[in-house]
């Protein structure tokens, strides 16, 4: 094998890993707010870490969690409804900045991928394409392209989620029960 060979490789394995990564951070985040709001709407705000964190580990997940308990713990001021959603609000961009972070944690996979894709392609252009060579360049590429356009397309499904559920939380407001003493007392993350 020459450089060529191994560049392809290595595109196709760090491509590999960030498509895994990508699909554990994929989530359905309609199911996800519709266990929020039920949680909510029983009055098991208290469980809800809980039950998000029982759930997997996909970071729409503390976005959800985060955005129930501002919600559950501003509520449980006695702030006025204006106060309220925006301070709900300013927590759920919080949540939505860390888990972009989670998101771009492992991003320096795909350039790794494009790098060993530029080289390979280099290689091949200079004499030494084989087969293998220009069917792995081409299925790296492909898997390089569709590594950027989940990432980009999770993280506006994590926004638009997030954005729902805050709508819903306050469309939902007067239905909500009362939360505890204990969800009043906790702390703030």
């Amino acid at each position: 094998m020459d450089t060529g060979s191994y560049a392809v490789v290595v595109a196709l394995l760090a491509g590999s890993v960030r498509a895994l990564e990508l699909w554990r951070a994929s989530i359905g985040v309609a199911v996800v707010n519709v266990v929020v709001l039920n949680a909510l709407a029983q009055g098991r705000g208290d469980a809800l870490e809980a039950l998000l964190r029982g759930s997997g580990s996909a970071p729409y997940l503390d976005v959800a969690g985060a955005i129930g308990r501002s919600l559950l713990t501003v509520r449980a001021s006695q702030s006025p409804e204006r106060e309220l959603r925006q301070r709900v609000r300013r927590d759920a961009e919080a949540a939505l900045v860390a888990a972009a972070r989670r998101l771009r944690r492992h991003a320096w996979l795909e350039y790794v991928a494009l790098a060993a894709i530029l080289l390979a392609g280099f290689d091949a252009v200079s004499g030494g394409a084989t087969q293998f060579k220009a069917l792995g360049l081409f299925a790296a590429t492909l898997l390089w392209f569709s590594n950027v356009r989940g990432a980009r397309s999770i993280a506006t499904r994590h926004y638009a989620g997030a954005e729902a559920l805050v709508d819903s939380l306050f469309a939902s407001l007067d239905q909500l029960p009362e939360p505890t003493a204990a969800v009043a007392a906790a702390p703030e993350a």
